[in-house]
């Protein structure tokens, strides 16, 4: 990855929280790949029926909740830093 001469853009998609999953909450986001990931947002028909909406974006990274700030660091930071 090439971080410098250009905007570049990011996400880290943050670990679920302990307050999250007391509250039974579900985790919509779902890291596709280095540069995508997946929002699968709940949502009820006209009958109620519940249905997935998936919505697809596109970064020049995606870092999922197992990656480390060291991890982030090496790849965007430290090319700057040099």
């Amino acid at each position: 990855m090439n971080v410098q001469n250009k905007i570049f853009v990011a996400i880290w998609k943050r670990p679920i929280s302990k307050f999250e999953i007391r509250n039974k909450e579900i985790d919509i986001v779902e890291v596709d790949s280095e540069t995508s990931l997946k929002v699968n947002e709940i949502k009820n028909r006209l009958d109620l029926s519940k249905y997935v909406e998936q919505n697809k974006f596109n970064f020049d990274a995606v870092f999922d909740e197992n990656s480390t700030n060291e991890l982030i660091y090496k790849v965007l930071i430290h090319p700057l830093v040099e």
